[in-house]
């Protein structure tokens, strides 16, 4: 028997060199795949390595080179290529799993052309590979079921609450009720003293907030409710019809209304309006970040240095806005509560306790709506939780949650 190696990087080179030298009888003996050094082991292809012989009559005396011992396969260009693959597989440490052997390509004689060698090549290479990847996804763990959310969790999230304090919430009523927290977050404050010293309120906030109507309803809520002497200032000088708006609620109540173009006369005319009433409201201009306003609300807010100073936001603002809002306003100025508007516009009363408990400022009034000045309450921690949670007991039993 006539024996020989050969070596290449590809099978089907190999096959038609092997055809061409020892005929269309020869046989393989053996297959395997050879790593190069250095960088060719590195970026290089390996190699291929086949011993092939033929039977031509040889005496059996004469020495053969032995080849490694190995079973004799047929000279079939799918089986070896196969048997390659899967030895380069095994060396590598991959599992391998014998698959069905594909249909034989045309017989020896026929000499398979190179495009059909390279198609059932990539044809076996694919099977194995789909193989293997099907193993790796059942070696890999489910991913993880997501944790149901407590019920009582839920029912802030359904009220407007923000997911990151409701969870937080949620932690803090282990061994108590969710009514609890709320009230023990709501920091509100004392009723509003009138006697002493003339009082200056000043409210501040975003646009479309109902600044202006609120000033009003604060206005006719202590002339009308409390006999206080009030009088109404407007320093919003970038709104148009801002300060008759405000001229016309002043008149329906009865309440004076005064307008300051820039913060010299704004602080003389608060230091004649402490002379005569006992609060002063100070309406300013809306401004929702830095700029020519905020600049001028600042020069404004320092010259007149108001006693209380009042965020007025709405209940149908979006969660992100208030925060921006707020952090904006609570990083300047000295923020001694919060008026919440248009609750009546919003089914979600959850800004109540993000306001609350994200940015520990105490929720002072609430605009329940339009009519002026009976749609204004002094806040209470009862009356806020009752708001928030009471209307969902129903839904959410607070125990066994």
């Amino acid at each position: 028997m006539k024996i020989k190696r050969y070596e290449g990087e590809y099978v089907h080179d190999l096959i038609a060199q092997v055809r061409s030298e020892l005929g269309p009888d020869a046989v393989v003996l053996h297959t395997r795949w050879r790593n190069g050094s250095g960088l060719k082991r590195l970026l290089g292809r390996p190699s291929v390595e086949v011993w092939a012989g033929v039977n031509d009559g040889s005496a059996a005396g004469t020495p053969e080179p032995e080849p490694p011992q190995a079973p004799v396969i047929p000279l079939d260009p799918p089986g070896v290529r196969l048997l390659a693959l899967r030895q380069a597989l095994q060396a590598n440490g991959a599992p391998v799993e014998v698959v069905a052997e594909p249909a034989p390509l045309p017989a020896a004689s026929e000499s398979p052309s190179r495009e059909e060698l390279t198609v059932a090549l990539f044809g076996e290479f694919n099977a194995v590979l789909e193989r293997i990847e099907a193993k790796v996804d059942q070696l890999q763990p489910p991913p993880p079921a997501s944790d149901p959310i407590a019920p009582r969790e839920q029912a802030l999230l359904d009220a407007g609450v923000e997911p990151e304090v409701a969870k937080a919430i949620h932690a803090a009523a282990q061994g108590r009720t969710v009514a609890e927290v709320l009230h023990d977050t709501f920091l509100c404050p004392t009723e509003l003293r009138l006697t002493g010293n003339p009082r200056v309120i000043a409210l501040v906030g975003p646009s479309g907030a109902g600044k202006t109507t609120t000033a009003a309803k604060l206005a006719g809520h202590l002339s009308l409710a409390r006999g206080a002497r009030v009088v109404l200032i407007s320093t919003d000088v970038h709104r148009i019809g801002a300060f008759p708006q405000l001229q016309a609620l002043g008149e329906l109540m009865q309440v004076p209304v005064l307008t300051a173009l820039t913060p010299s006369d704004a602080l003389a005319k608060v230091r004649q309006a402490r002379r005569e009433h006992d609060v002063v409201i100070i309406d300013t201009p809306a401004c929702s970040g830095p700029g020519p306003v905020w600049e001028s609300l600042l020069d404004t807010l320092i010259a007149v240095e108001p006693e209380e100073l009042l965020l007025t936001l709405a209940a149908n603002t979006k969660p992100s806005d208030v925060q921006r809002t707020a952090r904006h306003y609570g990083a300047t100025l000295p923020l001694g509560g919060v008026v919440v508007t248009k609750l009546d516009e919003s089914g979600d009363p959850g800004i109540l306790v993000n306001v609350a408990w994200r940015f520990q400022t105490p929720v002072v009034w609430l605009g329940t709506g339009p009519d002026i000045p009976a749609d204004l309450e002094a806040a209470t921690p009862q009356q806020l939780v009752n708001r928030v949670w009471s209307t969902r007991l129903a839904a959410h039993a607070e125990v066994g949650s």
